[in-house]
Parts: C-alpha cells; sequence; structure tokens
C-alpha cells in the first residue's frame, strides 16, 4: 500500500507487511469520535491479518486445552474425544475466521472510499454462496481463483465438504449472526497495484500450515449441524478474547512479534488469560479435592436436608450428561443442594462453572449474596467470582450489588479479570459462576444475535433452573429446546421446582422422541418429594428430616378482591398486632391501589426505602428503574428475610415480585386468586423457617384468599369461549390465562381449606394443571367453559408453535440473517420500551437512575424514533411525554398519568 496522503484520502498508512486486520488511527485535529476521515488522520498502530489469526486461533486452542470444552464438541461430533488432528482443523477455521478482510473493500475502507461493501463477513459470504453460479461469469472466476491460487480448497478438504461451503459459514458467524447474502461483486477479489487478495488469501493459509500442519492431514471434520452452533459460539468468544488489545497488543506496543511467528508468543499469552479470566478454573477445582462431602462441613448443618442428602447419593456423572430435577417444598435448602451438585460435578472435571438462573431479579441478587458467601466458606481463597448476571447491576468488590452506569466496569483492577464476564449481558455464561434471570440463557436458544454465544459457551457450565413450574407453555417450550442441544453435547443440568405437573416434568426429562405422561390419579400418586435423572427416570423419593416437618396453612376464601380499602384493613389489623404481612396482588394497579389504601389507615406500617432524603413508602412492583428496584429490593428483604431482625409489625404490599425463590418469611399471607402452581409458590413466603419465632395470633400460617365467585368468571366469556382484554377480574384470563385452573384451584381450596405442606403439592398442581382433570372439569361445568377448554389447547399449541418458530434450529447449518429481532422475546408479552433517561435524572428515592422500562402495550401506535421528554415534578418525581402520551414515575413506580 502506498503511504500518501493523496492516495489514501487524507489517511495515511505504512505498510506492515500483508493484510491489516486492526488499525489504531489517531485525528490530527483531535476531533475524537466526530471525525469521519474527512480530516489528516494518522495510523498510529497496525495488526496484521496473519497476527490477529493468530491470536484468536491461539485462545481457541487454549479452550480446546478444557477437557470439558473438548469433551462437548467431541460428542457433537459423534466422538468420545477429539483428536490432535481435530483439534488442528477446528483452530484452522479460527484462524480462518477475518478471512474475509484479505477483500479490496475492507482494506481500502479506511482509505479510499470507492469500494462498495466494506465490511468483511458479507462480502465473502455473498462469494462463497453466489459465486457458484456461473452465471455470474466474473464472481465465478475469482471464487475459483480463491480456492485453487488462493489456496482455499485445501480448507473444502479440511471440512470433507466438497465444494459446500455450509459449513464453512459458521466460522463467518462469529460477529453474533450470519448476514444474509447480496449479489457477489468480482472487482472486490481483484488485483490492484496496492493489493493483491487471492495473494494474501494464500499468504494467510500457509502461515496456518505452518502452525496447524495436522489439520490438512485425513478425510476432515465429520461435520454436524449441532457442531456449528456450538463452534460459532466458542469462536465468538475467542474472537472477543483475542481481540484485547492490552493483553494481544498491535504491532511494536508490546514487543509482540506480528507474523508467521506470532502463534506462540500468543498461545502462551492465551493460556495466561483464561487462568485469570476464570475460563480454565484448575485452581478453584483443585480446592474440592480436600473435600469429605458430608453435609456439616459443606453446609455448616448438622443433618442433611433431604435434597441434599439425594444429590449426594447420586451416581458419578455420566459422559453422556445429566438433567436431574429435585422436586421439593419452598424453603428446603434447595439451593444448598444445588450448590453440593455442582461442586461434585465440578471436582469431578465434569463441569467448568455454574449458572444458577432465576425467575426474577430480586431473587437473583438475593441468591447471589448466598452463593458468593457459601462459595467463600468452601474455597477460600480459592473461590471463584460470582458474577450478578443481572443487567443494570454489578457485584463490586463488597457481595451487595450496585447499580451499572452505561457498560463501565467499576471493579478495581485487580478483580477486572474475574470480572470480565459481568461487563456486559452477553458475556454472561462465558463466567465461571454467574447467578441471574432465567433470560439470559434461555436466549442462548432463539434466533437472536449472539445466541450461539450464549449456549456454546453455556455448554462448560452446570444450568441451575429454580422454580420452573408449568403455567408458562412458551418458557418451558424454550427451556426444553435449551436442553435439548445441552444434553446433546454431555452437558449437565439441574432444574428445581416446589410445583411442577406431571406433564412438565416428563417434557422437560424426557430425550427427544420419548415424551410419556401419567394419568391423573398416577400423577398424583407420584411420590413427592423426589429426585429425578432424565437417564434413569425415578431415582430417589426422600424422607423429610425431623426439622423439616409438615406445615399447616389454613387458608381463607374472601371474596374482597375488587375492594382495596377493606384488603388493606385486614392487613393493617395483622400489622398492628406485631405480624409481618404479605399482600401479593396480581396486577400493578391493584397493587398502588391497596397501597395507598394503606397509607390512608397506618402509613407507619407501610414498606420504606430509605433514600438520601429520608424514608419514602412505597409499594414492590417491576415498575421501577433498575437503580430504585435495587433500593426496594434491599428493603423488602430488611422487613421480611428469613433471617432479619424483627422490629415490630409491617405490611409489605407487592405484584409478583414477591412470589418466587426469594428467602422472606412472612407471619400472614394475603393474596389473590391464582393458578395452584403459582399458589404454592406464593405460600412458600409464609411461615417459611420451622423454627420461626412465633407471634402472637399467627402461631398458625394463614392465608386470606382474594376469589372472585365462578359466577364471576362465567359471565365474562363471550360466545367464543374466550375472555375480553379488560374484563378479567384480577387479570385472571390475561397474566393467567388458563381459567379452568384457576377455578380448580379455587375449588380445590373450598373443598380442603386446611393444608399440609408437601402432602397436598401434588393433589393441588395436578388438580388444576393436569390435562384429564381440566377436560373433566370444562365438561362439568359445560357451555362457554367446553368452548374455552378448547380455545386453552388452541393458545397452548400456539406458543408452543411460537416458540418453536423463534427458536435455533439446531439440526440446521447457521441460517443468514437469523435475528428476528423485535419479534422475539423470551417472555410472551415483552414488547416493552427500554427508555434512556437524561444523565444526572434523580428517582423518587434521591438516587441518580438511568431508564426506565414502558410498557408495550401502553405505546401501541407511537413511532419507535419518538424520544421521550422527562421533567421533573415537585413531589419528587418525573413526568415522561412519548408524543401524546404522558406517565407519571414516582415513589409509586411507573403508570400512565
Amino acid at each position: 500500500m502506498s503511504d500518501t496522503a493523496d492516495s489514501m484520502n487524507h489517511c495515511t498508512y505504512t505498510d506492515a507487511g500483508g493484510c491489516w486486520a486492526k488499525l489504531r488511527r489517531t485525528c490530527r485535529e483531535q476531533r475524537g469520535s466526530a471525525c469521519r476521515n474527512t480530516c489528516d488522520c494518522e495510523v498510529t498502530g497496525v495488526l496484521s491479518l496473519v497476527g490477529h489469526s493468530a491470536d484468536v486461533a491461539a485462545v481457541l486452542s487454549a479452550l480446546l486445552e478444557q477437557s470439558v470444552i473438548a469433551a462437548r464438541l467431541a460428542r457433537l461430533l459423534g466422538k468420545a474425544s477429539l483428536s490432535a488432528e481435530d483439534r488442528a482443523r477446528i483452530c484452522t477455521l479460527a484462524a480462518l475466521h477475518d478471512l474475509g478482510k484479505i477483500s479490496q473493500g475492507f482494506q481500502h475502507a479506511p482509505f479510499d472510499r470507492k469500494y462498495p461493501q466494506r465490511g468483511h463477513i458479507m462480502p465473502l459470504v455473498s462469494l462463497l454462496k453466489n459465486g457458484r453460479d456461473e452465471r455470474d461469469r466474473k464472481s465465478a472466476i475469482q471464487l475459483r481463483r480463491l480456492v485453487t491460487e488462493g489456496g482455499l480448497g485445501s480448507l473444502s478438504a479440511l471440512l470433507g465438504a466438497g465444494d459446500q461451503w455450509e459449513p464453512f459459514l459458521a466460522t463467518l458467524a462469529h460477529h453474533g449472526d450470519l448476514p444474509a447474502p447480496q449479489p457477489a461483486l468480482a472487482l472486490l477479489w481483484q488485483a490492484t497495484a496496492t493489493h493483491d487478495p487471492i495473494a494474501a488469501s494464500r499468504g494467510l493459509i500457509e502461515a496456518i500450515r505452518l502452525w496447524f500442519p495436522a489439520a490438512f492431514d485425513g478425510a476432515g471434520i465429520d461435520w454436524t449441524p449441532r457442531f456449528g452452533h456450538a463452534f460459532a459460539g466458542l469462536l465468538t468468544l475467542a474472537d472477543w478474547l483475542g481481540s484485547d488489545t492490552t493483553i494481544f497488543p498491535m504491532a511494536g506496543d508490546g514487543g509482540a512479534p506480528d507474523g508467521t511467528e506470532r502463534y506462540v508468543w500468543a498461545k502462551e499469552k492465551a493460556s495466561e488469560l483464561l487462568a485469570r479470566r476464570l475460563l480454565a478454573p484448575e485452581t478453584g477445582r483443585a480446592a474440592c479435592a480436600s473435600f469429605t462431602w458430608e453435609i456439616e462441613p459443606l453446609t455448616g448443618f448438622a443433618a442433611a436436608s433431604a435434597a441434599q442428602a439425594a444429590v449426594l447419593a447420586l451416581p458419578s456423572a455420566p459422559a453422556e450428561g445429566r438433567t436431574c430435577l429435585i422436586e421439593d417444598e419452598t424453603g428446603s435448602g434447595k439451593t444448598e443442594a444445588a450448590l453440593i451438585h455442582f461442586l461434585r460435578l465440578f471436582d469431578e472435571g465434569a463441569v467448568d462453572g455454574l449458572y444458577f438462573a432465576l425467575p426474577t431479579r430480586a431473587a437473583a441478587v438475593q441468591i447471589h449474596q448466598r452463593i458468593v458467601k457459601l462459595l467463600k466458606k468452601l474455597l477460600r481463597d480459592a473461590a471463584p467470582a460470582v458474577i450478578l448476571a443481572v443487567p443494570g447491576y454489578l457485584d463490586r468488590a463488597s457481595d451487595a450489588a450496585a447499580p451499572l452506569p452505561g457498560e463501565a466496569p467499576l471493579w478495581p483492577e485487580e478483580q477486572e479479570d474475574a470480572q470480565w464476564a459481568a461487563a456486559r449481558p452477553k458475556r454472561y455464561l462465558a463466567a465461571c459462576v454467574a447467578v441471574g434471570t432465567i433470560d439470559q440463557p434461555l436466549m442462548g436458544a432463539l434466533r437472536v444475535r449472539h445466541a450461539q454465544l450464549r449456549s456454546g459457551a453455556m455448554l462448560r457450565l452446570l444450568l441451575v433452573v429454580d422454580e420452573v413450574h408449568a403455567t408458562d407453555i412458551y418458557m418451558t417450550t424454550i427451556l426444553r429446546h435449551l436442553l435439548d442441544q445441552h444434553r446433546s453435547a454431555g452437558g449437565h443440568a439441574l432444574l428445581m421446582s416446589a410445583t411442577l405437573g406431571a406433564f412438565t416434568r416428563q417434557s422437560l426429562l424426557e430425550r427427544r422422541g420419548r415424551v410419556s405422561v401419567a394419568d391423573h390419579q398416577a400423577a398424583i400418586e407420584t411420590p413427592y418429594p423426589a429426585v429425578w435423572t432424565d437417564n434413569a427416570g425415578f431415582f430417589a423419593n426422600f424422607a423429610k428430616p425431623p426439622e423439616h416437618e409438615p406445615k399447616s396453612v389454613r387458608v381463607t376464601l374472601n371474596t374482597v378482591w375488587d375492594d382495596p380499602a377493606t384488603v388493606a384493613t385486614f392487613a393493617a389489623e395483622a400489622g398492628r398486632m406485631g405480624a409481618r404481612v404479605l399482600v401479593i396482588r396480581n396486577t400493578v394497579g391493584d397493587v398502588v391501589a391497596t397501597q395507598l389504601a394503606l397509607e390512608a389507615l397506618e402509613p407507619g406500617l407501610s414498606l420504606a426505602v430509605h433514600g438520601r432524603g429520608g424514608p419514602v413508602l412505597a409499594p414492590h412492583h417491576a415498575r421501577f428503574a433498575p437503580e430504585d428496584r435495587r433500593l426496594l429490593d434491599g428493603a423488602l428483604e430488611a422487613v421480611l428475610g428469613a433471617h432479619c431482625e424483627r422490629r415490630g409489625g409491617s405490611v409489605t404490599i407487592t405484584s409478583q415480585t414477591a412470589e418466587q425463590s426469594l428467602d422472606i418469611d412472612a407471619d400472614l399471607l394475603i393474596t389473590d386468586l391464582c393458578p395452584a402452581d403459582v399458589l404454592l409458590q406464593r405460600i412458600g413466603r409464609l411461615h417459611r423457617k420451622r423454627d420461626r419465632v412465633p407471634i402472637a395470633g399467627f402461631e398458625e400460617a394463614r392465608v386470606i384468599l382474594l376469589a372472585p365467585t365462578e359466577d364471576v368468571f362465567a359471565a365474562c366469556f363471550n360466545a367464543d369461549g374466550q375472555m375480553g382484554r379488560g374484563q378479567a377480574p384480577l387479570a385472571l384470563g390475561l397474566v393467567y390465562p388458563d381459567l379452568l385452573g384457576v377455578v380448580a384451584t379455587r375449588r380445590a381450596i373450598a373443598a380442603s381449606p386446611d393444608l399440609v405442606i408437601p402432602r397436598d403439592n401434588r393433589r393441588l398442581v395436578e388438580a388444576a394443571s393436569h390435562p384429564e382433570s381440566l377436560q373433566s372439569l370444562a365438561e362439568e361445568l359445560g357451555g362457554a367453559w367446553v368452548k374455552h377448554w378448547w380455545h386453552i389447547l388452541g393458545t397452548n399449541a400456539a406458543q408452543e408453535g411460537q416458540a418453536g418458530i423463534a427458536c435455533l434450529e439446531w439440526d440446521k447449518e447457521i441460517a443468514a440473517a437469523i435475528d428476528l429481532g423485535e419479534h422475539i422475546r423470551v417472555r410472551l408479552g415483552l414488547d416493552d420500551r427500554l427508555v434512556s433517561l437524561p444523565p444526572a435524572t434523580i428517582g423518587p428515592f434521591g438516587h441518580e437512575i438511568s431508564s426506565l422500562t414502558v410498557p408495550g402495550r401502553w405505546l401501541s401506535g407511537v413511532s419507535a424514533k419518538e424520544e421521550p421528554v422527562s421533567t421533573p415534578d415537585e413531589a419528587g418525581g418525573l413526568s415522561i411525554r412519548f408524543g401524546d402520551r404522558l406517565f407519571v414515575y414516582d415513589r409509586l413506580g411507573l403508570r400512565r398519568a
């Protein structure tokens, strides 16, 4: 390349020998990000294509040295292990990931704007997909030249793919997706006086032959589409790691070679980097060698809970992987059982880490702190960093979560490597140990950008999914699809639930093509508590230890569901007697109405957030800024935490945010009617600890169930057995669309209001979820209920189909344009709009907030380009306007004005 400014359109670049892959440019006019190559820019750093290829290949080679990753890829190739030749071929593909940078469009992009298609992926995809069409004679000639003169023909043999390039396209998906091909442009591959793409390709492949000579011997990789998806994800991870110029500097910046000799240097750097970023977790694994695998040193308790004893009794990890399911009541020690299961697998070398998935952010924050403490206790100095995988939060040097402004990490310098995976959500699954929401792993199964990065990185980990239940067909279908790939690679998963129906249990545990469900009576009689495995079926029915005697619960039906003042009166009366009262309403509107009614009666009992300006009364629900949600979560735990100090009576008004995975303990529960599995989750927050100090008048666990009568539901049906939006009481029919399951729950409680937990769990859940039970109830009720039953069957089938369309097709090669973007959601209905707020915006609790999420249905018809306008009000809240829509954000959360 010439080094004259005239030929390079105001930029200067001195040829470093061959193609460049990375440049650092300095704007001489110091315009910073405003510079668009229209001024005089100077290239001050260069990394050649050969050098960058060596870096990424070295990182992937170091990843393959981790036995778990190698074992997972081998299984996806149908092999017991990877041979030396397999590893060399995989690394060769990694070294070729940026082959498209040889094109004229990329090489001249900073210097000469006349070339179209300046990216490095789409031009090569287009050539490989369309250059075989002999009708495009010029492109076909360039593809033949690339194969014969440029050395790409050897790649064909490497893949064992003939002239079919689909497997190689997985290599080109390392930016998170594969662009759709466009008409191939022959001029991008033709030589000029300054650059010859074909010669550059030949030079790169000759360098790769020096690094991986074994790759070009034999019959090539016996490629499978499932392997392609996993490889694409791991290659993306390797590219991100290998592109860090603080570790792999440009030529001259750190004394590193830049050429064919760079690989040996890069391999040493890569091994060091993986150790620092905990992708090579041998230090933590070595610490497990001293464990006695007895319950007291593992947990500090004298005796194991039933679930903990069961996981300790599981046989060693099988080569084909294993999915386990623990079914036991809430508060029974399942979290500790999951950690014991992880440590055993970790010690055996069956997994390299853990992702603990929770249904809500609040639960993730709380469980994160518990996992940090347990691992520090057990592994001491060898304990890996435990990242909090929740967007909008981060884990500082302390155990507490803190808001994350933008994407800038806030850890001390010595922790930055260990916390590398926490900086961006797409990296969460690349952590050694992470605790977060279920959304992150589920996105690894969907047709969204960087899905393969998530699911590919997760293959190393034990995936723990807490609070699995049956009411969300859409999410369950995605989870089943994610587990399909994870199990195919020999991965490990642990599912936990207090409330799983037989149908969902079997669908999650059975391997592909083998789903069978017991009849209703047999489902009720299935042992509970229990541990299951997918390769051996039923494993253990365990007895409860003496300290976990059954919990008796008295449920009282009450029809004041539409009277917030009366609900608040019930709660305030109990609070005045010293009880900690938890109120769970199905809708945010009812939460706010009940909160205001409580404040009118007894404001001193309400949940209070201690902001910078003093205590601020507030309910607990999801429509708060992430920073304010963290404050609310802390306030909730301070009042209801199972181990927190009692400070008199209190009343906490919440939505579903308090029903799952939280270690909170109430004296009285007041809750809206909901399906049986959800109701049992809510009851799990009541008298959670058996050894709790009783409060006078609340020695017995009591629930006030706010429940409309059956005729209220029946009156809401239209002629087709459907319930219109806004017609259903308590959002039943909308939030919980299966009204038969809701009515079945109400009937079961009315018939037997004195529950014994866990004895009655199966009876309640199967009554409200088993197809036989629901069909029988529909036929008994007759009329519109039968139509509603058929409508629910159709809705469930549609949700399964919608999830299936949204999921990646593991048995097909990576397709172009996989990202369906706006049309795909992890949870149905999440078409919400994330609103970024101006810097230094202060929220109602006196702290800076960065963003708010507005429900999509509130913005129907508002252009996605419409920018919000926020204005502080005198009461310490905000007014937010989207065009003609006005919203209020204050201590009660976000709502329509």
